[in-house]
Formats: C-alpha cells, sequence, structure tokens
C-alpha cells in the first residue's frame, strides 16, 4: 500500500479528487505518493487525511461526472475527530469531539 493509498483508505466511505489528495501530500511535505506507507507516517497520513475531509465540511454534496456524495456534517466531524485520535493528534481530536462539556452539581454531597 502507497501512502496515496493510505490517504485514500482514511477518507474512506468518501471519495476524494486525485489532484487534491496529490496536492495535499506535497503541500504537507515530507511524504511522497508512491512511496509504501509505514506505521511511522500514521500520524502524517492522518492529518493529510483530516485536510481533506475538513474541506467537505463546507459543503452539502458534490457531483461530478455522473458520481455524486452528499455529506453529512456531524459524520464528517465524528470521522475527524476519531481520526485524529487514533493517531495521536489531541487538539484536533477535542475540535472535533462530539462530547459537549457538562457541569455537575454534587454540591448535595456536602
Amino acid at each position: 500500500m502507497t501512502n496515496f493509498e493510505a490517504i485514500k483508505a482514511a477518507i474512506n466511505p468518501y471519495t476524494a479528487d486525485k489532484l487534491l489528495i496529490e496536492k495535499e501530500i506535497i503541500d504537507e511535505g515530507t511524504l511522497s505518493a508512491d512511496d509504501d506507507y509505514s506505521s511511522g507516517n500514521k500520524k502524517t497520513v492522518a492529518s493529510i487525511a483530516i485536510n481533506i475531509l475538513k474541506s467537505f465540511l463546507a459543503l452539502a454534496s458534490d457531483s461530478e461526472g455522473g458520481f455524486s456524495q452528499s455529506y453529512n456534517k456531524e459524520g464528517l466531524a465524528a470521522l475527524i475527530g476519531s481520526l485524529a485520535s487514533s493517531a495521536g493528534l489531541d487538539d484536533i481530536a477535542s475540535e472535533f469531539s462530539s462530547h459537549e462539556p457538562s457541569i455537575r452539581d454534587k454540591s448535595n454531597l456536602w
């Protein structure tokens, strides 16, 4: 599996244009699309995948050449959060966490 294929797998079930993936790899600067993927590239591949998935958050749907996909913002956010969490990108994971902060009143325990 190449780094390019690993990024495609990371954004699955969403589909990104080949040029977009290649651009993100070039912009990232440390990977080559054709090099073999290794676990040492996990964080970088996740970061690239997250950048691609973030671009989908602004869309409701996308259609090109008879192919179309719709975007569920909550589902995308959950996928981004999960991908970030599994790669150790805690700042991004917390940004896309589905857990709302809450305050509990435990004054009755005093």
